[in-house]
């Protein structure tokens, strides 16, 4: 399958207020209208050739999408429902921070199209939102779910644990704030620190996380939240993210803006595709009429395979057989199989109904056991 028909769209939104202490994702700081606008304008270029659609799913990630404003983001979803239409009860997902929602905004954003919105809160602990370098406190993230939840909007939190001095009861009360916050799902995420983020260079370093792992997935569940992947909770299946848990299944997927990457496949088999982390090269390409800068590879059948275990060991469902034989071949599945005995007589991994799933044990090695097995 070419880009024609691809069901999910991911659009990279390079805008942040500033820079967090802990965060390696391409973002800027430097924003103004005129470049927003051109942004915009941008985007919608780069999908006017691809052919996407209908959709399934769009996510709209970053950065901080929200910072685009009300009007931006109805004008993007707008263009973007003209140029690869959405599907009946599409998911449509928009990163947002709770400083950036103004008054009536969330309102807005579900006048515009937004279905869902995904919180970057991290914590309800003002202590823990200086260390990260938010740019808001608890009581704005307060404000900010309630204010998206009155909106009739689906809400998901992210929630970042293993912040230097702080114990499993602190990380329990983070919990407990946001389940009681009424939002049907969230994310909970190990900090990592990567050398050049503001926290590597004043020499921080996050606490051991392997039993808050634990902790993560007990304490939700007895909260009412099961754990799907391995830092995804939700209150119902229907909770879950689509969009997520297609890049998960291995389904192609396109991506849009500046360092966003894309999963494609045509007759010559799976491709590979990422745009450059330059957002003036990416905008002045669109605005000559010219392809953006961009990187491309065609993966090895090891390369897919080491690809499908990694994605599906991250999740309950685990792997499909069926599929990875159907695309690898009997021999590499046979193969896969043979080394999973292993970890599967020391409980962390089962083999049912033609997918290779990890037990909570598993999820928190699910990186090793992918390699083990590849």
């Amino acid at each position: 399958m070419g880009p024609g028909g691809l069901r999910h769209l991911y659009v990279h939104v390079p805008f942040c207020v500033r820079r967090c202490g802990y965060c390696s994702f391409y973002s800027t700081t430097a924003a103004d209208h005129g470049l927003l606008e051109r942004y915009v304008a941008a985007v919608l270029r780069e999908l006017e050739p691809a052919g996407a659609g209908p959709l399934e799913t769009l996510y709209v990630g970053g950065g901080t999408p929200s910072l685009l404003g009300p009007d931006r983001v109805a004008a993007l979803l707008a263009g973007i429902r003209d140029r690869a239409t959405l599907c009946p009860g599409a998911e449509v997902t928009l990163e947002a921070n709770p400083e950036s929602l103004g008054p009536g905004m969330p309102a807005t954003l579900r006048d515009a199209g937004v279905t869902r919105l995904s919180l970057g809160v991290q914590s309800f602990d003002d202590g823990d939102l200086r260390v990260l370098g938010r740019p808001h406190d608890a009581a704005a993230a307060r404000a900010a779910v309630d204010a998206a939840l009155e909106a009739g909007l689906r809400v998901s939190l992210d929630l970042i644990y293993g912040l230097p001095g702080r114990d499993a009861a602190h990380w329990r009360r983070q919990l407990d704030a946001a389940a009681a916050a009424g939002v049907e799902h969230l994310s909970a995420y190990e900090l990592t620190l990567e050398p050049g983020t503001p926290l590597w260079e004043r020499h921080l370093r996050p606490e051991s996380t392997e039993s808050l792992f634990f902790l993560t997935h007990s304490h939700l569940e007895a909260l009412g939240f099961e754990g799907y992947e391995v830092s995804s909770f939700a209150r119902a299946p229907g909770a879950r993210s689509r969009h997520n848990a297609a890049t998960w299944e291995g389904l192609p997927y396109l991506g849009l803006g500046p360092a966003a990457h894309s999963f494609l496949e045509d007759a010559a088999g799976p491709l590979r595709r990422w745009n450059l982390p330059d957002l003036e090269g990416w905008i002045g390409a669109l605005e000559a009429g010219i392809v953006p800068p961009r990187g491309e590879e065609r993966p090895t059948p090891s390369q897919r395979l080491l690809e499908r275990l990694m994605l599906g060991l991250r999740t309950r469902e685990g792997v499909d057989l069926t599929a990875a034989r159907s695309e690898l071949g009997d021999a590499a599945v046979e193969a896969v199989l043979a080394r999973a005995a292993g970890p599967a007589a020391t409980g962390l991994l089962r083999h049912r109904s033609g997918r290779l799933r990890p037990t909570l044990r598993g999820l928190a090695v699910a990186d090793r056991l992918a390699l083990d097995l590849a």
